[in-house]
């Protein structure tokens, strides 16, 4: 019998503009009633999916320098998932999506109109984004990190709502009884990104670094046994065309989730972990690289998806928990040190003159958060806070989700797991807003981009934010809600 590798291996081919046809997949034995009767749970579940791809010379985002998008090689999506516990209510929506990230006020928004609509508690919304490289901004605040707006994309933001909204009305709609049951692997699709290089951190690959290699799988089935949904979760940049590339693609989380969806028939779903200092093994600007990747990890998902020990989730209520926390900004030790860096930034690009468009971007960041540190030093009861938006839930008693708005170190990641009293726990990172970089304390003392360029904390903060996930589990075992 072929192994699932070997049928995404067959059913596949690597040219871009070929995708496979639907496999047949090995019939389950025994009769599925009588499967159903042994685990039936009493979850409700509805999915859908819609395209949000921009207009072709929209902005992009992910890369400091590529200013427009030049064409479109796949389709950008947005799902939404909906889930019904015992109560027979709506008790989680989530929706995930093909961009880089949705800003908290974006989140606001969805979350006001689905609560007017169906009468859902914000905490019970997460608005998840795949922290895709080759997407438009969604944030035209011009605060979000590596984003250049344009005239479009307030309107572009607009219809994200829209169609998110409407998906969610569209996956309620056609909520049926379903079995979930959950399951781990493990994928080998990325690596620790900081290498140190000359007494430097600097962005390429860390073998030995931290990283959370689990793949953790969602499988949702119908009353019937047909497939409704899968939900992937694993850590990665989607990042693996490189910095040149300027097409709208889904990447290789688009590959997976095509792949997995034509050879289970179930609406496959993708969801970011703590990929803060997580890169692809492969980049470039090559198709080669989101197609190897994705059928990697669909390959892995399908591993977990078909294994008979996957683990049933009792039918009982949704718990959740929102807990927003205001953490300290990034300052420098000194005024003096920071007027220090200012000439630094300043001298060097007088030296390297009109330069590219690369450093040019990221002097000007510098020197801005630098104006904006100095303001705090001088007056530190006017020092912004950075919040931060936290969400916990539990399906049962084996299963919970927390989520945090940002790039969230590997290392915190595996620390809020290993300390979870609950049996399975995803913590999914770029949830319900974004604050940029969550680095560890370690890494604020190495240095590198994360915390020289793409940090809005204090060092320390990162810490604080997996206690209070951690916090959160253990409210949600107790039922403090």
């Amino acid at each position: 019998m072929a192994t699932w590798a070997q049928k995404v291996a067959q059913g596949w081919s690597l040219n871009p503009g070929r995708y496979p046809s639907t496999l047949a997949t090995d019939q389950d034995d025994g009769d599925v009633t009588e499967r159903f009767e042994k685990g039936f749970t009493m979850f409700e579940a509805g999915v859908s999916r819609g395209v949000i791809t921009p207009s072709i010379g929209s902005s992009m985002a992910g890369f400091s320098h590529r200013w427009t998008s030049k064409g479109v090689h796949d389709d950008l999506s947005a799902q939404a998932l909906v889930l019904a516990g015992a109560s027979g209510s709506i008790e989680l929506v989530w929706i995930c999506c093909d961009l880089l990230s949705v800003p908290g006020f974006i989140v606001d928004k969805i979350r006001t109109r689905v609560g007017a609509a169906w009468a859902i508690r914000p905490e019970r919304v997460l608005v998840s984004a795949a922290h895709n490289h080759y997407a438009s901004p969604v944030d035209d605040s011009g605060e979000a990190l590596a984003v250049v707006v344009d005239e479009r994309t307030s309107s572009y933001a607009d219809h994200f709502v829209n169609v998110v909204v409407g998906l969610v009305g569209k996956a309620i709609r056609s909520s049926e009884p379903c079995r979930i049951r959950f399951g781990t692997g493990t994928t080998a699709i990325g690596v620790n990104r900081r290498e140190r290089r000359d007494g430097e951190i600097v962005l390429g690959q860390n073998p030995d670094g931290p990283i959370d290699r689990a793949l953790r799988v969602l499988r949702i089935d119908g009353m019937q046994g047909a497939p409704l949904a899968v939900v992937v979760h694993a850590a990665c940049h989607v990042v693996s065309l490189g910095a040149e590339f300027d097409d709208f693609t889904a990447d290789f989380p688009g590959v997976m989730r095509d792949t997995v969806q034509r050879m289970t028939g179930a609406e496959t779903f993708f969801v970011q972990g703590c990929a803060g200092d997580v890169n692809p093994i492969c980049m470039g600007a090559a198709w080669s690289n989101p197609a190897r990747l994705g059928l990697m990890l669909a390959a892995d998902v399908l591993g977990v998806y078909d294994d008979e020990h996957l683990q049933e989730l009792d039918g009982v209520e949704i718990r959740a928990i929102r807990r927003d926390i205001d953490l300290a900004p990034w300052l420098p030790p000194s005024e003096a040190q920071a007027w220090d860096e200012i000439r630094s930034i300043e001298s060097a690009a007088e030296k390297a003159g009109t330069g590219d468009g690369v450093d040019r971007f990221w002097d000007q960041w510098r020197l801005r958060k630098l104006s904006r540190a100095i303001g705090a030093l001088r007056r530190p009861d006017e020092a912004v806070a950075v919040r931060c938006s936290l969400t916990g839930l539990s399906l049962g008693s084996e299963l919970a989700i927390v989520t945090a708005p940002g790039e969230v170190f590997s290392e915190l990641g595996l620390h809020v797991q290993a300390r979870s009293p609950f049996p399975a726990t995803i913590v999914a990172g770029y949830t319900n807003g974004s604050i940029d970089y969550i680095p560890t304390a370690t890494a604020f003392r190495e240095g590198g981009y994360e915390v020289s360029h793409g940090c809005r904390i204090a060092a320390g903060e990162g810490e604080r934010v997996a206690s209070e996930l951690s916090r959160i589990l253990e409210d949600l075992v107790r039922g403090e809600l």
